[in-house]
């Protein structure tokens, strides 16, 4: 992925270099930022292919609720994240109640895995920094019966 990120960047600031007039430093970082942005979006886990559904907020793939009511499920949904230059801070808060199985909640904050751990009501609160790079939310079920609700919203 970064690599990709960083052949794509590199072919627009060539592609500025040609020019008799010097490319603007602001029209580079916005021209990358828009290419990180649209290659952040490929991970998210297509709508149709979800075990729950998710509806953003406004359009943003940061932001939005997810509901999943399972029975006997599994499979992983990369809910809500993408990949940008700028940071970002989030509070991710909902609720997980287990019949059987799992389900797991994950934060992939670039090449860090972390574990979103529910208290004892299944109840989970938290506010995460999202850093320059890609950063992702994600659920995990196995052979999981129970419902999942998650909110993401900016801190």
């Amino acid at each position: 992925m970064r690599f990709i990120i960083f052949m794509m960047t590199a072919a627009i600031l060539l592609s500025t270099c040609g020019c008799r007039i010097a490319p603007d430093p602001d029209s580079i970082l916005e021209a990358s930022e828009g290419v990180v942005s649209f290659m952040g979006k490929l991970p998210l886990t297509p709508a149709l292919k979800l075990v729950g559904r998710r509806d953003f907020e406004d359009g943003d793939r940061y932001t939005g609720e997810y509901r999943a009511n399972c029975d006997c499920k599994s499979g992983t949904d990369i809910i809500f994240g993408g990949a940008s230059f700028y940071p970002r801070n989030v509070k991710i808060y909902g609720r997980v109640t287990v019949k059987s199985g799992e389900a797991v909640l994950t934060l992939k904050l670039g090449a860090q895995d972390r574990t979103i751990v529910p208290d004892e009501d299944g109840r989970f609160s938290e506010t995460v920094c999202f850093d320059s790079g890609s950063n992702y939310i994600q659920a995990e079920y196995e052979s999981f019966t129970g419902d999942l609700w998650l909110i993401c919203e900016d801190a």
